[in-house]
């Protein structure tokens, strides 16, 4: 549930606000004691990009369920926008 409102915002910011071709790349990697999760798109970045309901939510979400152990940070990154969630990673 937390990825769909990420990719809902890289396809609604970047692909629907493009004049030109835009591509959303999902990745997922550990890295050490952290889960990385990026979705970046080649689109841009707008000032208000940060302050939607969606991106609330996450924030929100991570806090609830992981404390201060779980972040989400939104920038531009390689010529688009990537939104990277950072969180424990919990063998099983």
């Amino acid at each position: 549930m937390l990825l769909q409102p990420l990719l809902e915002n890289a396809y609604k910011h970047g692909v629907e606000r493009s004049g030109q071709p835009v591509a959303i790349r999902v990745e997922a990697r550990r890295d050490g004691d952290t889960l990385r999760i990026a979705i970046h798109n080649t689109g841009t970045m707008r000032d208000s990009q940060d302050s939607g309901i969606g991106l609330r939510n996450c924030h929100e979400r991570l806090a609830l369920v992981y404390g201060g152990r779980a972040s989400l940070d939104v920038a531009p990154a390689d010529g688009g926008v990537a939104a990277v969630v950072s969180l424990p990673y919990e063998p099983s």
